[in-house]
């Protein structure tokens, strides 16, 4: 409910995202601005459960404040316990969980010294969900298109790529990962053991927020920098990130990994503002593997919101054909980022992973 965002509509697109989400992938969701907007709404100069602050006493003018008080804290609280209590609830009461319809139990009661044994056959359950919970249809009738159980599993990655075409065999080809454990003979390998051989990202840690340590992350003192023209931190809005400089055409540097096992993905975390030294703001990130080219993108710094906000790009890399496995270990990958447009563009993070 801050006001860093002053359009109604626009205030509401995280909640709509994590609503979205919940029910995608079966998981619950709560959210305390969603219980409070009407009233919140219905008189905005109130500071029991909005951001105080939003009017000076003075003047009718709106002023940019996003902490909430001790209301949403209270509130907040409220409504976590009740849709814990309702989960519990529900969890509790839905038909596979009772008992079966031939089941007994046996209640003993004991009155000074006489013992009375009970025993009370529980109600029979309405029906056995046959599949996915629903009832099985009575007589011997067949009906087309029954629906099959379900794939193991949550659901593909909700991707824009994602469509009605394509979701049902990517949901079976998807196969649920179990617990996997590190084989002691790689336990002293840096290649087995390093999840992502480069990594980093903004204000997660205190190295996250260190000047220096991104400053020599991204030169060429780095063994994996390959290559820097022109990219250095950038501290402007209290937010370190990594930017290209003002005195260099297109600017770019390039991370290469190579004979470190088979990469799965790089993921880039960049921001998104506004103003003037944003308009056209964009950058592409170039991967080359082998030295073939797989893949070009390009990413806009810019959105229409006046805020600066994190946004994430992730890039799935090609998996090793199971017939070489001795090839994985000496690929090449090399990522490219090329500044392309606009005064500036701002990377928060940057990770190439396993």
């Amino acid at each position: 409910l801050g006001n860093e965002q002053r359009e109604i509509l626009t205030t509401t697109e995280l909640s709509q995202a994590v609503q979205v989400l919940a029910h995608y992938y079966g998981f619950s969701a709560m959210s305390y601005a969603n219980v409070v907007r009407d009233i919140v709404y219905g008189d905005t100069k109130e500071a029991w459960i909005s951001p105080g602050g939003w009017y000076d006493d003075n003047s009718d003018a709106m002023v940019r404040e996003i902490h909430p008080g001790m209301g949403m804290h209270i509130i907040s609280s409220w409504v976590m316990a009740y849709n814990l209590l309702n989960l519990a609830t529900t969890y509790c009461t839905i038909e596979h969980m009772l008992p079966n319809n031939n089941t007994t139990t046996t209640k003993t009661t004991t009155a000074t010294t006489t013992a009375t044994s009970k025993t009370t056959t529980l109600p029979v359950r309405p029906y056995q969900a046959a599949m996915g919970g629903l009832p099985p249809l009575k007589g011997n009738k067949v009906i087309p298109g029954k629906p099959h159980e379900r794939p193991a599993g949550l659901p593909p990655p909700l991707m824009k790529s994602l469509s009605l075409e394509n979701v049902t065999s990517l949901w079976k080809a998807a196969k649920p990962r179990g617990a996997t454990t590190c084989s002691s003979n790689n336990a002293s390998s840096n290649s087995s053991t390093t999840r992502c051989p480069f990594a980093w990202f903004s204000g997660i840690s205190k190295q996250g927020m260190n000047e220096t340590y991104a400053h020599e992350l991204f030169s060429t003192t780095n063994r994996y920098v390959k290559e820097n023209t022109g990219w250095d931190i950038n501290t402007g809005g209290g937010k370190l990130g990594i930017s290209p400089r003002q005195d260099v055409d297109h600017p770019e540097f390039t991370i290469a990994v190579g004979g470190e096992g088979s990469l799965s993905s790089v993921t880039l975390f960049y921001m998104k503002s506004y103003g003037e030294r944003w308009v056209d703001s964009k950058l592409s990130i170039a991967i080359r593997i082998d030295g073939t080219e797989y893949r070009k993108d390009e990413l806009m710094g810019s959105h229409d919101k006046e805020t600066s906000e994190t946004y994430t790009h992730r890039i799935d890399l090609p998996d090793d054909d199971d017939s070489t496995p001795n090839k994985s270990n000496n690929k090449q990958y090399e990522f490219t980022m090329e500044h392309l447009g606009g005064v500036t563009f701002k990377i928060m993070g940057l990770a190439i992973c396993k």
